[in-house]
């Protein structure tokens, strides 16, 4: 384990695709932030609830949805940092996410695979997701380890726990995962990576494991999420950074 070919990516300053010009962008801004504060997004967590009534969201709390005023969206969106690091357990293999580089990782949550052995199609295990990942340690060209399949040799309670363990025995490099449902998982998930980082304000200051969140649309941040995200502002904070998107067409 520990790969020490640098990462390559996709940077170049005269190489961008643009699909969107300035003007939808700002349209679909605009018509995301029209939907959270008259719509609204569902949360089936009192305590999501009352955390969105603190911050200034109307709370229907019969149905379990909140209304967001724009000026909260767009003060949260200003104080989120424009640039930062994906780091890894080898610094030489961290992430800059600047706008300037483009980045390949596995997919996640396969149930299947492709036995290199038998050629027989059969359900994924513990032992795939370490196979895998020893090869995502060893290309350049792969910069994140994202849990690849499940290992479902495993108790559903702690799976995803076992992924991560797995996957840090094999790689360096920046994981990530969406396989992590619960606030006990999270929990558990977050003690991991303090080990691994040196403790937790070390952890802080280089969160080598990013989490998904998943939404469902339209608009629903579903009970295991919900649930994971009750951990404290502090680990939420450096732990939890990449979401996916709220809405989709």
């Amino acid at each position: 384990m520990g790969s020490t070919k640098p990462i390559k990516s996709i940077s170049h300053p005269k190489l961008r695709l643009t699909v969107l010009g300035d003007e939808d962008v700002r349209k679909i801004h605009e018509a995301t932030l029209e939907i959270i504060e008259t719509i609204g997004v569902k949360f089936p967590l009192d305590r999501a609830l009352d955390l969105w009534e603190a911050h200034g969201a109307e709370v229907d709390r019969a149905r379990s949805v909140v209304r967001v005023p724009r000026g909260v969206i767009e003060s949260a969106l200003r104080q989120a940092p424009p640039v930062y690091t994906l780091p890894g357990l080898d610094r030489a293999l961290d992430l800059p996410l600047d706008g300037d580089h483009v980045y390949l990782g596995t997919d996640g949550c396969g149930v299947e695979v492709i036995d290199i052995h038998s050629g027989e199609r059969r359900r994924s295990c513990l032992q795939d997701v370490a196979d895998i990942t020893r090869v995502v340690d060893s290309l350049e060209e792969i910069a994140f380890c994202w849990v690849p399949v499940s290992a479902q040799d495993c108790p559903p309670r702690a799976r995803g726990l076992h992924e991560l363990l797995a996957t840090w025995q094999n790689t360096t490099k920046h994981v990530q995962t969406e396989s992590i449902y619960t606030e006990h998982e999270a929990r558990g998930a977050v003690e991991m990576a303090a080990v691994l980082a040196g403790g937790r304000e070390a952890l802080r200051e280089r969160p080598v494991l990013s989490l998904m969140s998943c939404t469902v649309s339209p608009a629903v941040v579903p009970n295991p999420d919900t649930r994971m995200l009750r951990l404290s502002g502090d680990d939420v904070t450096h732990i939890f950074r990449k979401f996916r998107p709220l809405f989709t067409v």
